[in-house]
């Protein structure tokens, strides 16, 4: 009895794992030079008022796999990029 819950429960989470990628499918590693302007593009269409952004620290970090969805995509692979940015909230104060 014990197995048949087992067994189908092992089944499932081993679907859930992401597939195997190969080294090839991350791409070259970016610059920090790289990293920076694709950060400075971010800011630009992701906050309501991006000049007043004033981006602090960036790192290539290690590579990374990311899920979107089926309709968005199915997996990404990169490279994880750390930053820090401070910039204005809708009132006006810096965050």
């Amino acid at each position: 009895m014990r197995r048949l819950v087992i067994v189908p429960a092992l089944l499932i989470l081993a679907g859930c794992t992401p597939p195997k990628v190969m080294p090839e499918a991350y791409g070259p590693r970016p610059t920090e030079a790289e990293a920076r302007s694709a950060v400075e593009a971010w800011t630009r269409q992701a906050l309501k008022d991006p000049y007043s952004a004033v981006i602090g620290t960036v790192a290539v970090g290690k590579q990374a796999s990311g899920y979107n969805g089926i309709r968005d995509g199915g997996w990404m692979h990169g490279w994880e990029v750390w930053f820090q940015v401070n910039a204005k909230n809708s009132f006006g104060a810096y965050i």
